[in-house]
């Protein structure tokens, strides 16, 4: 049934048997109902999703035993206080004027989070200042669904402040200018990717067993991440110590933009989804779906604002379904744009990317010609590699392999030992290049798992003018459609050159005129010249031995040269 919704229909079954006092007539509207196409196909998703439900816990349940590394979450929880505690005695999260230098991040935080069982969230506008407004409980419920992250962690995951940081920049840049030992004493009071934080002789026994080591690893791997968002932070309570983590419900939404980023590495999309279906239902008791789905949405386009090509929801994959699918669409419902996303022709798994794209633009008319260009441009856009991530793929790619005697024996020059079919589909878990070179040579491609790759059109989509929308977004699909290169087209409209309307019209009609009269090749090599004519910012001189910033009057001039060179008409300014 077409555009069917089950759950509005049982909803309004129930409020319609509601309504009715008469508890015979009741029974009749429900006997009424069960004869209906409608009623049957409810039920049958109803079942569906009560299986599903029972698959994802568990999912979740055996996620966690492995997680926990044979420990038990007791165990675990009083590791992650004691490595908390050791930690915060080398590297203060308070500087000592009483500034938030950094916060942790990751499964630790949740950890500490579950150890408190209550915190106090601080006003972000203050931040690095430590202001408390408000305090929550973490409810028995939430405890319930969040112990799914008590589990080893591998790496010390934390957000540092703008404070931070130049304090640590500060340390840096005295490299050289103080004694090494001075240098050497003041680094080691400050967390630094990599090695750079607390080593494995240094915690008791008690600590080590948060952690997931290597054997002879000498240190614990520090992870330094960035906030897209103003700091959220929330402080807790463990052991009279006061900690402090991302607000929880920050931990959500950062959960959810990792989703759409990495959805299509198969060996992980399992751990994805029973984290975040255990993140969800431990936030819903804590905090109003509203609140998560604000907080949520405002991170996804916070994320590289500027970049349509970063996140991609999978809703081809259907393992993306469910409570994680629902709440994903109702954050993308919530901005001001989502209502051109009804219009998509195709690519729903772009629909991230085209809001960024149309947050670029003011005008009601401005959006619609962009989403009119979109569905118009599918061979620009709606781009697709093999996941090369897929154990599938790989069996499909050795047995195509192994029916191509030429392909197979070009596969044996990047490969040692004899080849086998097994030995194949293991040499694919790292010879990742093979999945698009030989996937784009089998005729029929519907046995292959596919995923949605960058399309360089949505990049440019970004950067036409509002003021002359029509008009470039009718010379930017001609060129594409002449067989322009993308990039180059990218590179040169996203230059200081190019970056006035009077400059920029001379240019598309320039590349027109060249397209014109010259042949593919000619036109190919042609537009190679012109881009880095418009868009290098220096070049290098042979007799100074080094590189020369370029002025503009002679960007100018060497692009006007460009055009004549090649005999074609260009309007000089």
């Amino acid at each position: 049934m077409e555009n069917f919704d089950s759950s509005q229909y049982r909803e309004n079954l129930a409020k319609e048997v509601k309504q009715e006092s008469d508890k015979n007539k009741r029974q009749d509207i429900l006997e009424q109902a069960k004869g209906t196409e409608e009623y049957q196909a409810a039920r049958t998703e109803t079942i569906a999703s009560r299986r599903q439900k029972i698959e994802e816990q568990k999912a979740i349940e055996e996620q966690r035993e492995k997680l926990r590394g044979g420990e038990s979450k007791e165990i675990l929880l009083g590791g992650a206080e004691a490595f908390t505690t050791e930690v915060l005695e080398k590297y203060p999260q308070v500087s000592e004027d009483g500034k938030l230098n950094y916060y942790f991040s990751g499964s630790l935080g949740v950890m500490i989070l579950l150890k408190g069982g209550r915190f106090e969230i601080l006003d972000e506008s203050k931040i690095p200042e430590i202001v408390p407004i408000q305090e929550k409980d973490v409810p028995p419920k939430a405890v319930k669904y969040l112990e799914g992250f008590v589990r080893k962690i591998g790496d010390l995951d934390f957000v540092g402040t703008e404070l931070y940081a130049k304090q640590k920049k500060a340390v840096q840049d005295s490299y050289g200018k103080v004694p090494n030992e001075e240098y050497s004493r003041k680094r080691k009071q400050f967390l630094f990717k990599g090695g750079g934080g607390p080593q494995m002789a240094e915690l008791s026994e008690t600590a080590k067993k948060a952690l997931k080591t290597r054997e002879n690893q000498s240190g614990v791997m520090c992870d330094p991440l960035e906030s897209v968002t103003p700091h959220r932070v929330a402080r807790v309570i463990i052991g009279g110590r006061e900690v402090y983590i991302p607000e929880p419900r920050m931990m959500l939404a950062y959960k959810t933009v990792h989703l759409g980023q990495t959805f299509e590495n198969a060996g992980k999309t399992d751990k994805f989804v029973s984290d975040f279906n255990a993140m969800l239902k431990g936030m819903e008791a804590i905090y109003s779906r509203e609140e998560l789905l604000q907080a949520t949405h405002e991170t996804i386009f916070a994320y590289s604002p500027n970049s349509p090509n970063n996140t991609f929801v999978p809703y081809h994959n259907p393992k993306f379904r469910g409570d994680l699918k629902k709440f994903y669409n109702e954050s993308l419902a919530l901005d001001v744009d989502a209502e051109y996303l009804t219009q998509l022709q195709y690519g729903k798994e772009r629909s991230v990317g085209v809001l960024k794209v149309l947050h670029n633009f003011q005008s009601p008319e401005a959006k619609q010609a962009i989403i009119d260009f979109f569905n118009q441009h599918q061979e620009q856009i709606d781009k697709w590699s093999v996941n090369s991530t897929s154990p599938h793929n790989r069996e499909v790619i050795a047995d195509f392999l192994i029916s191509r005697p030429d392909l197979f024996d070009d596969f044996k020059t990047h490969v040692q030992g004899d080849l086998t079919r097994e030995s194949i589909v293991e040499g694919l878990k790292t010879h990742v290049w093979a999945f698009d070179k030989y996937g784009k040579k089998m005729l029929d491609k519907s046995s292959l798992e596919m995923q949605p790759s960058s399309s360089t059109t949505m990049d440019i989509l970004m950067k036409i003018n509002e003021k002359n929308i029509e008009r470039e977004l009718q010379d930017v699909g001609e060129l594409l459609e002449f067989g322009m290169g993308e990039f180059q087209l990218d590179r040169m409209l996203d230059s200081k050159f190019a970056s006035d309307t009077e400059t920029r019209q001379r240019l598309f009609d320039g590349l027109k005129s060249a397209r014109a009269i010259l042949g593919d090749q000619e036109f190919e090599q042609f537009t190679r010249i012109l881009y880095m004519a418009v868009s290098n910012s220096n070049y290098y001189d042979s007799k100074s031995n080094s590189f020369v910033d370029i002025k503009e009057e002679e960007r100018a001039e060497s692009v006007a040269s460009i055009f004549e060179q090649s005999g074609v008409e260009y309007k000089r300014s």
